[in-house]
């Protein structure tokens, strides 16, 4: 923020200075004075901005493990029910799509509601094994783990890339 600001300030600075500069060539029925100025700005930014274009659109390999999760899930997505309901840890993704999904917690600390959601969706109850049961962090790996020891996994989808494995499984109790 403070950096947009001084931006901003730096702006209005250079606009002011050259409208002083460009008062000799205002129009003479007494045109905005600032138009010049501001146009010339815009277009010194623009040009600034164009060596940038390359590099927007380029994909590194930063977040690769993302991106496969994400194809995945949406192809995986095609090989179950409709009305069925996926536990990730990324429900907003199945949410956009049309699908219901939960946060995965909620399979280790409310069993109840779990087979609540097994009743309700007629067994239809997943867990997407996807990007972040794969990351280095322990808290995402101990929650899939302990899905895994808590239910039986049936695989509907499973797809491997590099080190990292995906899946989506049909939960049930152990």
């Amino acid at each position: 923020m403070p950096l947009a600001v001084l931006a901003g300030l730096g702006g209005e600075a250079v606009a002011g200075w050259a409208a002083g500069r460009m008062r000799d060539f205002a129009p003479p029925g007494g045109g905005n004075p600032i138009a010049v100025p501001a146009a010339a700005l815009a277009i010194v930014v623009a040009v600034l901005w164009a060596g940038f274009l390359p590099l927007i659109r380029t994909e590194g390999q930063e977040a690769w493990g993302a991106r496969y999760d994400h194809r995945f899930a949406r192809e995986a997505l095609a090989k179950i029910p409709e009305r069925s309901i996926v536990l990730t840890h990324v429900p907003t993704m199945f949410l956009v799509w049309g699908r219901g999904a939960i946060s995965p917690n909620v399979a280790i600390s409310d069993q109840p509601l779990v087979w609540d959601l097994m009743q309700r969706y007629r067994g239809h109850v997943y867990f997407h094994w996807g990007y972040w049961c794969n990351t280095k962090g322990d808290g995402n790996r101990q929650i899939c783990g302990e899905i895994a020891r808590k239910y039986e996994l049936e695989p509907a989808a499973q797809a491997r890339e590099q080190d990292y494995e995906y899946g989506l499984y049909k939960i049930r109790f152990k």
